[in-house]
């Protein structure tokens, strides 16, 4: 089913997009060209080099061309046609030359004299003139002029007068050629068309994935012979024709290396498409899942846009349409558009028309040494898909003090990586996630499955460990519960503000914590350590033992207050002790802790509340 998706995804982008590479081209990055004259001299060595943005920086990443297809080189001496590293192409390394790798120039030159002795064109006579009168062992002094060039591990491609040799329309038909006829002619039933073609013994491999070989990764592989069967060997068992692998080993190169498609998640890379092979799809959905944080611009501001109505309506998220330009949007028009997908109707985005009921596939893979290892893959309507998204975003919404001017004027958002990130001890040298998490979280939101239980563990062993209650902690639990229902969390204290019916138990203890800590503060302004610090754990834990003694303190506390204050926090903590039942609960289970939790947080939240806003809309 992957590999037919994928295959789908190559024909259908082809149509419309000419960078897409054919069957015997493959895309590349490389490092220098080096620039021939008619004696296929070397004049000097161009780098090749574009500057993109990472972070906060700019950084030079090699080019990609889109060069002649070679086998993958993993072990032995396999030469590479117009394209190759220094080893191939020179018989050097950053230590000098050697026999083994006289013996690599040597296989490229007998490859460059096979396929371009009978082709008619200056460049060609050219790289035949430089494999003829290249020397490794006194050739050092070439690189005279370029030092770099022998610490460069990258590709080297050949010029000649300007133009790039393996663009030259001879030399590409000359290549072709050689390619086509190299080809086994065996004929099988192919597993991914159904149809029948020439069998392809090996599958394609992926470079440049962190986590997996430098020689790169294969996601169909059979290297030993506990993965063969019935005395297959290699590609034979799984038949595929050879346009098939072609096809879906260049689909999965494009779609890994388009941040419109990909993202990643620790050792975990999400990788989505649409069956039309329209990147809108796949650019609309990771940033409604939060998977990848957009380019944000408040500055920039449409024809009708004014300062209030950024206050309204958000940032600016700058997107590429199809011709590569900046397309903005506001988050409200964002929110719209999702609204409108999960009503069915199709929307309009980034200069494309995104039909709900169109179909989607969502990728997860891990790089595992010499192989991608499949984390999850899903398939469903692409309005689904965002319904489900749309579903956990509800889920995920809390108020908290600082994301509106007024309760419910604005919802928070929290993205999916943030949801992970919340289970990571910050202080440990390893900042990563459990990995099995990544993909059960991600399962779970994507398709609106039951969240893991290893999210709510890991949030809570962080709560436990650092005594933080902060907004996406609670929203996580929130959302959590809402999913997974338990008896012990009933729906009332599953609130996006503070619920002032509530009469859980645990909910109104976390209530009363709050203000017991709001009170501590007030009479010792400028406290560095809290109640919260020494008795939060124990007392969602074991409130009938803690409770007491807080209870005691607080009115030491509130002696220390003047009477506008004093009488203020006395209303709210007689107010909450009022809906507490006789006596106090012994001890909490898990869920009942994360009640505790979420009443805490609200009521604090209900503290830092802007009084215009909390009697207008909480009270």
């Amino acid at each position: 089913m992957i590999l037919q998706a994928l295959t789908q995804y190559y024909y259908e982008r082809c149509k419309f997009d000419s960078r897409m590479p054919r069957r015997g081209w493959s895309k590349v990055n490389v490092a220098f060209a080096v620039d021939l004259d008619e004696n296929g001299s070397v004049l000097q060595f161009i780098p090749l080099r574009d500057t993109v943005v990472r972070g906060n920086k700019e950084v030079q990443i090699p080019q990609a061309f889109l060069v002649p297809e070679s086998e993958n080189r993993t072990s032995g001496v396999k030469a590479k046609f117009l394209c190759d590293n220094s080893k191939y192409f020179f018989g050097l390394d950053q230590q000098g030359t050697s026999s083994k790798l006289q013996m690599c120039f040597e296989a490229c030159r007998r490859l460059h004299e096979k396929l371009l002795n009978e082709v008619d064109h200056p460049a060609a006579r050219a790289v035949l003139r430089f494999f003829a009168n290249w020397q490794c062992d006194n050739s050092a002094a070439c690189f005279i002029y370029s030092p770099s060039v022998l610490k460069e591990t990258g590709n080297f491609i050949f010029r000649f007068q300007r133009q790039y040799v393996h663009e030259i329309p001879e030399i590409r038909e000359a290549w072709e050629s050689y390619y086509n006829g190299k080809e086994m002619t065996e004929q099988v039933r192919c597993l991914v068309t159904g149809a029948e073609g020439k069998f392809s013994r090996l599958h394609p491999s992926f470079t440049g994935l962190p986590g997996a070989q430098s020689s790169g990764a294969y996601l169909v592989s059979f290297n030993a012979d506990a993965y063969c069967s019935y005395g297959h060997e290699q590609g034979k068992n799984a038949p595929t024709c050879v346009e098939a692998a072609y096809a879906y080993g260049e689909a999965l190169k494009y779609l890994l290396s388009n941040d419109a498609s990909c993202c990643r998640f620790d050792d975990t890379l999400v990788v989505c498409w649409s069956g039309n092979a329209d990147n809108s799809y796949s650019e609309l959905f990771i940033t409604t899942a939060g998977m990848r944080m957009p380019s944000v611009n408040n500055s920039s501001k449409t024809a009708s846009a004014t300062d209030e109505d950024d206050e309204e309506d958000g940032f600016n998220i700058s997107f590429l349409t199809k011709d590569g330009k900046k397309q903005y949007y506001r988050e409200s028009d964002l929110q719209r558009m999702v609204q409108e997908l999960c009503s069915g109707r199709t929307v309009s985005f980034c200069g494309s028309n995104l039909d709900p009921k169109q179909t989607f596939y969502v990728l997860g893979i891990s790089p595992n040494a010499a192989r991608l290892s499949v984390r999850f893959f899903m398939r469903n309507s692409f309005g689904k898909f965002i319904g489900n998204l749309e579903a956990h975003r509800q889920r995920l919404q809390i108020y908290h003090s600082s994301s509106a001017k007024a309760l419910g004027t604005k919802s928070f958002y929290l993205p999916i990586r943030s949801l992970i990130w919340e289970t990571v001890d910050k202080k440990s040298r390893d900042k990563k996630a459990v990995q099995i998490l990544v993909g059960e979280t991600l399962r779970a939101v994507i398709n609106n499955e039951p969240y893991p239980a290893s999210l709510l563990s890991g949030v809570e062993l962080r709560i436990h460990a650092d005594n933080v209650i902060n907004r996406a902690r609670a929203a996580i639990i929130k959302a959590y519960y809402l999913r997974n229902c338990h008896p012990d969390v009933p729906m009332e204290v599953l609130t996006v503000s503070l619920n002032e019916e509530s009469r859980d138990s645990a909910y109104l203890l976390g209530r009363l914590f709050s203000a017991l800590e709001k009170v501590q503060e007030a009479a010792n302004p400028g406290i560095n350590a809290t109640i919260k610090d020494r008795y939060f754990n124990s007392a969602s834990s074991t409130p009938g033992v803690v409770f007491p003694q807080l209870i005691a303190l607080a009115q030491s506390h509130l002696k220390k207050l003047d009477n506008g204050q004093k009488i203020y926090y006395e209303k709210i903590i007689a107010s909450i002790m009022d809906c507490l039942a006789a006596p106090l609960p012994a001890r909490f289970n898990m869920p009942q802790r994360g009640n505790f939790q979420l009443g805490y947080y609200q009521q604090t939240q209900y503290f830092y509340t802007p009084k215009s806003v909390r009697n207008d809309s909480i009270e």
